[in-house]
């Protein structure tokens, strides 16, 4: 993975870097990102900046959802408003993410008061924004949301198998193993069968 430093020299990082690598990492350096032509992150300088993207997006003072330059921070990415908006568009999905986690832990109305699972503020959370997420989850249309998402997940009927690897990164390495875009059939292969080359069980192909 490429970064370069305040001088503009350019090197070469291997090995594993996780977010607190990043805000750790002093002199000006900053990674190199490349996207595909979807406007997706991708190769292992995506995949750190998505790591961090996570990161930062479960702590509120630090979420730099008011900033759209990514330039002056950690990461090189090409210019244009379109690569900002992609990048605070994974900022947005992880914090939804996050928000789903914390409602699967603490949320248990059927065993716990709404002043319980209020005085259970999770720690890095500043309790006023506790509270209005507790009272969101209470309302009628955060039912209406989970109830829409119980029956969507009901209905899922593709298993796909490719972990952690984002589907992005799989289509730049079939791009590069063959020089070309997988077809729909192939990359459809490629990301819902197993390592023996079978569907798991229960997926409708």
């Amino acid at each position: 993975m490429q970064y370069t430093d305040a001088e503009g020299k350019v090197e070469v990082w291997s090995g594993s870097i996780q977010p607190h690598d990043v805000w750790l990492i002093k002199g000006g350096f900053r990674f190199e990102v490349c996207f595909n032509r979807y406007y997706q992150p991708i190769r292992k300088g995506g995949v750190v900046l998505v790591k961090f993207v996570a990161d930062i997006a479960k702590k509120a003072e630090l979420c730099p959802i008011g900033v759209v330059n990514w330039q002056n921070g950690k990461f090189i990415i090409p210019d244009g408003k379109i690569y900002n908006d992609a990048m605070l568009k994974h900022v947005g999905k992880h914090r939804r993410q996050w928000k789903f986690e914390l409602k699967a832990r603490y949320f248990n109305p059927t065993v716990r008061t709404r002043q319980q699972i209020e005085n259970d503020n999770p720690g890095g959370i500043v309790q006023g924004t506790w509270l209005e997420l507790v009272k969101y989850w209470y309302s009628g249309q955060s039912k209406k949301y989970a109830d829409n998402g119980r029956e969507a997940r009901a209905m899922l009927s593709h298993l796909h198998t490719n972990g952690s690897t984002s589907f992005a990164n799989s289509r730049d390495e079939f791009e590069m193993e063959h020089g070309r875009e997988p077809g729909g059939y192939e990359f459809f292969d490629r990301t819902h069968k197993t390592k023996d080359g079978v569907y798991p069980e229960n997926t409708n192909t």
